[in-house]
């Protein structure tokens, strides 16, 4: 088994583990503290320094989230740790809809309803690098006759960040069909091109949309849609051209009557969208079923013209997407992991608490060809990890694919577990300990690499520190994350 190394900052000193290899690791200053409680990560990259937004739903806070940015520079030494202001002055909107980083700038987006002259207003900041932010610029406006009946908006950038697309859900009218705006902005948020929509189907209070826009300008619109009672659920994909004439709606065909459960979406070189998940067949008679049925990709190409190809296998309704991954070479892996989360009431009155349970266990990736062909499944089996308050932040699985068209794979499990051919056991052996694995898996679905990350100072163990898997990236073939120990965070490189 190789040694890993892995540094926690910038002070190096030699530490000799538990097993027969020995890892180095650095410590840089000053550490953060993790201001929210059950954060969901995302990266971004600005300047050449890298950013974490770590968001965390709150209901007793002005915006019902939390929101922290730590930034980081591109040697992972850390620069700010800042919590974005959330001022609750009726005269601002209240509701995060998004930040994204626009001319190398953080733009960070609110709505909310104007209740005297009944309109659904979307606002923008610019945020500097100590979370100072800018006085609100209104970008967007549309009329709502009440405060339950508002619309809303949904926006997002291009891969390059030289464009934000912005859909307006505008709200419903009894007896008419669903109505939309769509809005292409460009880097400096100056309107590029607006235009009305009007979709066959009845309109409704609850909408289920997504947009995608990519480089050249294209517009996708994924929409699910619930018909009436006894009918079948059905995707759709609507594409539009750059000046947002639409050009084809098409039905997704997933096997027999297969609809989306969960995906993750991505734009490939030519610019087309690819999408990924897990699948499930709706059924009409009897009790409908939400396990997922297999693992799916689908591709809209600029003409709107969508193909799609499955992989059939029965997952627990626990399994979610957690990425999807395109190769060098254009091929397409599904990461999926069993992820369950159950919110509870505990305690008697009328003031129960409220606690996030989380169990996390196995994970598969599924590949597909760049011709849409399926090629291979690749099973990670753990330990059922369970964890409370925390969005398992320390349970999810990560993975990445290596400049060899490699994939490495990134997740905790109970180290009494990876014992056998090509796998180390722990001396002396602690069933209970729990610590981080680095499986790297061939192109042909083989695995290559199977390492324990045994230093002395991450673990499972009271006093260590445990990465965040969510939070990794690649970089100049490292593997960037931060680990945790309580609230305290670090930076943490890991050379494979």
């Amino acid at each position: 088994m190789k040694a890993i190394r892995v540094f926690l900052g910038a002070f190096a000193f030699l530490l000799i583990s538990n097993s027969v290899f020995s890892q180095k690791v650095e410590f840089v200053e000053p550490r953060f503290n993790l201001e929210a409680t059950k954060p969901a990560f995302f990266n971004y990259s600005v300047n050449n320094n890298h950013y974490y937004l770590l968001t965390s739903g709150n209901l007793k806070a002005p915006l019902r989230v939390d929101l922290q940015v730590l930034s980081y520079d591109s040697q992972g030494k850390p620069l700010n740790s800042f919590m974005i202001d959330k001022t609750m002055n009726p005269a601002e909107p209240n509701y995060f809809k998004g930040l994204f980083t626009l001319n190398n700038k953080w733009i960070f987006f609110k709505d909310g309803y104007d209740t005297k002259a009944k309109k659904t207003n979307l606002y923008f900041y610019e945020l500097d690098d100590e979370g100072s932010k800018s006085e609100p610029t209104l970008l967007s406006s549309m009329l709502a006759e009440g405060a339950f009946n508002t619309g809303n908006y949904l926006l997002t950038s291009n891969p390059d960040n030289s464009k934000l697309v912005v859909i307006s859900n505008l709200p419903r009218e009894k007896n008419t069909n669903e109505k939309l705006i769509l809005t292409v902005f460009d880097a400096g948020l100056n309107q590029i091109v607006s235009k009305k929509h009007e979709l066959p189907f009845e309109a409704k209070k609850y909408v289920y949309n997504w947009i995608f826009i990519n480089n050249d300008g294209m517009v996708f619109l994924l929409k699910k849609i619930y018909p009436k009672k006894g009918e079948p659920e059905k995707d759709m994909i609507f594409t539009f051209s750059p000046e947002l004439e639409l050009l084809n709606s098409a039905t997704v065909n997933i096997g027999d009557l297969g609809v989306i459960s969960s995906f993750d979406a991505k734009f490939d070189k030519e610019g087309n969208l690819v999408i990924g998940g897990l699948y499930y067949n709706f059924q009409k008679i009897g009790v409908n079923s939400e396990d997922p049925d297999g693992v799916f990709v689908l591709k809209c190409d600029s003409k709107g013209e969508v193909t799609s190809s499955f992989s059939k296998k029965h997952y627990f309704k626990s399994f979610k997407t957690n990425n999807l991954l395109i190769d060098n070479t254009g091929n397409y892996i599904v990461l999926i992991e069993s992820a369950d989360h159950v919110n509870e009431a505990t305690g008697a009155g009328t003031n129960p608490v409220y606690i996030d349970n989380y169990t996390n266990q196995d994970a598969e990736l599924v590949k597909f060809s760049n011709l849409l062909q399926w090629e291979w499944n690749y099973t990670i089996k753990r330990d059922e990890l369970k964890s409370v308050n925390d969005n398992a932040k320390a349970n999810r699985v990560w993975a990445s694919v290596l400049p060899t068209n490699e994939i490495v794979v990134v997740y905790r499990d109970a180290w009494a577990r990876h014992d056998g051919v090509n796998r180390t056991v722990i001396t002396p052996p602690v069933i209970y300990w729990k610590g981080n694995v680095i499986e790297t898996i061939s192109q042909d679905g083989k695995q290559s690499k199977h390492q324990l990350i045994t230093d002395a100072r991450l673990g499972g163990k009271t006093g260590q520190y445990s990465l965040i898997p969510q939070s990794g990236y690649l970089q100049d073939g490292k593997l960037h994350f931060l680990s945790f120990r309580d609230m305290e965070l670090v930076s943490t490189i890991i050379e494979i």
